[in-house]
């Protein structure tokens, strides 16, 4: 009895040593260095603030400029001859995963820049994780046009429809339904709509041990995300979904747009909303509007992303509803602004560059990035977006 106690009592004390020296260890990986809770567009990056992310997949410097901005350092005031671009998205447009100059907003600058325009092209990296056209607008609003934009480019996510539901239930809302502020300063989790169907509340122990480095690291390794479909979200499988009828259930279901059938026609309307007030608000000022969207893996190719497309309720196979694309490309007709699709670009790309995802993560990769720099530099130009360049 007495050595089983030492026994388990030496396994304890290793586990706790290794979980302080991994904590220190981790310290520059910590995202919580460079991000920040906001009280009008609920959070953004902490300006001057440096650190990595770091997963099984990558490991990159991330650094925030004096401005907020992922991005090198730049002035406030647009230099003389140069035509400025903001690109506000999500972390696709953050570029998670990427080192800076791989990320999109990077890679379309150096291509707009080796035209023939004499214009000097900056393309500012506007891009926060988990940013979604509510919030995309409060920061254009409060901050971004500061920066004097000759153009936005805003970037929309195949899961900004849930994003905008989960965030429109923290809203302070004005008159003529216009979002004042989204607080991120005392916000707790808002995933769980009414009525979805509750999952077993978790114990203290289990709480203590998800929160644990040590538990982290060990679930990032592949192997271990294979056996045990160790999940980054509520649900782990398609089956999880199906045994709570959760499929196409924006509530729970992160990528529901991209399902062929969704129907989804109340949160659409919400999101439109939020981008056509982005639209009213540029055109007030002065400045061209542009929007971007681009495909995941599984709306591309059957293999791309395949093991992690799991862990977010995906089953294998191409999924091959262009439903999404065609209802942001019927809003830029109705909105009278130009609406850049990349899909065909994805879908076309030849096999000698793919993958263009990571296989667990799901974001693009540095060639990813590189698809859709590519299918947005070509839409700027073919629509005239540019024409206040001299080209």
């Amino acid at each position: 009895m007495r050595r089983t106690f030492l026994l388990l009592l030496g396994l304890l004390s290793g586990l706790v040593l290794a979980e302080a020296a991994l904590r220190v260890y981790l310290r520059p990986y910590d995202e919580t260095r460079f991000r920040r809770p906001d009280p009008v567009y609920h959070h953004g990056l902490v300006p001057n603030a440096r650190g990595r992310q770091r997963t099984s997949e990558w490991d990159v410097e991330y650094q925030v400029n004096s401005l907020g901005l992922r991005d090198r350092e730049t002035a406030p005031t647009k230099p003389p001859g140069t035509y400025r671009i903001l690109w506000t998205g999500d972390s696709t447009i953050d570029g998670a995963g990427l080192a800076l100059d791989d990320t999109p907003p990077k890679q379309l600058e150096r291509l707009l820049n080796a035209g023939t325009c004499r214009t000097r092209f900056e393309v500012l990296n506007a891009g926060v994780a988990s940013f979604s056209p509510i919030l995309e607008y409060l920061f254009v609003k409060t901050t971004g046009l500061r920066l004097a934009p000759d153009l936005v480019v805003q970037h929309f996510d195949m899961s900004d429809v849930q994003d905008d539901y989960i965030y429109s239930r923290l809203a302070r809302i004005a008159a003529g339904d216009v979002p004042e502020a989204v607080s991120g300063l005392d916000s707790g989790p808002a995933v769980d709509g009414p009525g979805l169907p509750a999952e077993a509340p978790r114990g203290v122990l289990e709480r203590a041990v998800r929160a644990a480095k040590l538990f982290q690291l060990v679930r990032a390794v592949p192997a271990v995300r294979e056996v045990f479909g160790v999940s980054r979200m509520t649900l782990d499988t398609p089956r999880d979904l199906e045994a709570r009828g959760l499929v196409g259930d924006i509530r729970a279901d992160r990528f529901a747009i991209t399902r062929d059938g969704a129907d989804l026609p109340g949160h659409w309307a919400r999101s439109r909303r939020y981008l056509a007030l982005m639209g009213d608000l540029l055109r007030s000022h002065g400045v061209q509007w542009v929007l971007t969207v681009s495909p995941y893996g599984h709306q591309v190719a059957p293999e791309e992303s395949e093991p992690g497309r799991r862990y977010f309720g995906l089953g294998p196979g191409l999924y091959g509803s262009t439903t999404p694309f065609r209802t942001l490309e019927a809003f830029g007709v109705s909105q009278r602004v130009t609406v850049v699709n990349s899909l065909e670009a994805f879908r076309a790309a030849p096999a000698a560059d793919r993958p263009l995802f990571y296989r667990y993560d799901m974001h693009l990769n540095a060639r990813g990035a590189r698809v859709y720099a590519r299918a947005v530099a070509a839409g700027l130009r073919r629509s005239g977006a540019l024409a206040g360049a001299r080209c």
